[in-house]
């Protein structure tokens, strides 16, 4: 991993890109946002990049989206008639809701996103402030993390091509996802003009969409889990005596912001809470943003990964063609991966938003210095036991049980295809 990165950095130093950011790939935590930012700028979707000609493209990917989205719909009402004929429409249904929810989503919360970025960038801690055992676990954690959309992303773009890429073997050739297009598809002009709008929302908007709304997520999951880590471990520090080192630590990283000033051994503990509070609070904000930007998103997440799962698994378990099993195979690993970055990464999130609460318990709080705080630690112990949870409309949370809920109802869902076809 740290070989892929020094690859990357030399790579931006090369093309001047990212200038003001690339030292982040050094951190342990913040290099997800540098991957996530550099992804977004490639699909032309990064909203810290944004213009008024990139503002139009998005309108327009978007636009095709929904367009695209109504002609599948409109085949769903006429042509389908059993389950074969369903299943056949639905998992290009289930993508199409993803791209269109997610375009929309980074199209409107462009100011809001490009705010939140900036907030991880400038106001989080480094990865290695609490030390190298601290920076080690952050480490462990990103990389179990990115290995589940490292892997949606390559399953993403093998599915991709060979979607485009396999019909065009087949004699008479056909579209590779079933939709109503008012055009005349025996001719060669209507067929290569649907040809088009089908391969530009595959290759592109399903790509670089749905890939890059992901990673932006988990890459601030990532950054938000990391510095309660840290916040834990800086709490843990009250009262033993070494609270001016720490304070040191927190105003070296934040030195262009912070303005330096001679603290008293007696005032240490409470400086240290003061500071602890304050990025408590700044956490606690993220969290609440992320929910409202990303909300909405997860609610359809999770219904087109049920849709496509389960409908996906009832396709492959029906035919013999070795090339509808491999294009199968890979959306539903797509889609497996996909689920699990987003309930792995809100899990994490919400696991380590309550451990300041102990970590608070562990320090110590009964030393003499801790009188005058006392009252201050309890309050924050209070608070943090309040967990932060990533959910969809408010109705689900994202988590490790959600992520076992979803795949055993699109089992059942399986089932019940099987047996409705029988």
């Amino acid at each position: 991993m740290m070989v892929f990165r020094k690859n990357v950095q030399r790579m931006l130093n090369r093309f001047q890109l990212f200038q003001d950011k690339v030292h982040f790939l050094n951190d342990e935590a913040k290099y997800a946002m540098v991957l996530g930012r550099l992804l977004v700028s490639i699909a032309n979707l990064s909203p810290m990049d944004y213009n008024l000609a990139r503002m139009l493209f998005l309108l327009f990917t978007v636009a095709v989206s929904i367009i695209h989205e109504i002609t599948i719909a409109v085949c769903f009402a006429s042509y389908v008639r059993d389950v074969d004929t369903l299943t056949d429409v639905l998992p290009a249904l289930s993508l199409g809701i993803q791209i269109v929810s997610k375009g929309t989503v980074l199209l409107i919360k462009t100011k809001q996103l490009a705010t939140l970025t900036e907030v991880v960038w400038n106001d989080f801690w480094p990865a290695n402030i609490m030390g190298h055992a601290v920076e080690y676990k952050i480490s462990k954690l990103s990389k179990r993390i990115l290995i589940a959309f490292y892997t949606e992303l390559i399953v993403t773009i093998v599915y991709s091509i060979s979607t485009v890429i396999l019909p065009l073997r087949r004699t008479p050739k056909v579209l590779f996802q079933q939709a109503s297009y008012p055009l005349d598809l025996s001719k060669p002009l209507g067929y290569s003009i649907a040809f088009c709008i089908q391969s530009y929302m595959t290759l592109y908007a399903e790509t670089a969409t749905i890939c890059g709304y992901d990673l932006m997520y988990q890459a601030i999951c990532i950054n938000c889990a990391a510095q309660f880590r840290l916040l834990c471990v800086a709490l843990e520090y009250i009262g033993t005596g070494k609270e001016k080192e720490i304070l040191e630590e927190i105003q070296n990283a934040v030195s262009d912001k912070t303005k330096r000033k001679s603290i008293k051994d007696q005032d240490a503990n409470k400086e240290l809470l003061g500071i602890c509070v304050k990025h408590h609070q700044t956490l606690i904000n993220v969290g609440h943003e992320l929910n409202k930007i990303f909300g909405t998103g997860h609610f359809l997440q999770l219904c087109a990964t049920l849709t496509g799962i389960c409908t996906i698994s009832y396709r492959i378990s029906q035919t013999n063609d070795y090339n509808t099993i491999f294009v199968g195979l890979n959306y539903y690993f797509g889609h497996l991966c996909q689920l699990f970055m987003f309930c792995s990464a809100s899990h994490e999130l919400s696991f380590w938003s309550t451990c300041p609460s102990m970590s608070v318990y562990n320090s110590k709080w009964y030393n003499k210095g801790c009188d005058k705080i006392k009252k201050s630690l309890q309050i924050l112990m209070i608070r943090s036991q309040r967990q932060m949870t990533m959910n969809s409309f408010g109705l689900f949370e994202l988590n490790y049980v959600s992520f076992l809920a979803v795949m055993r109802f699109s089992f059942t869902l399986y089932t019940f295809l099987k047996t409705v076809a029988d």
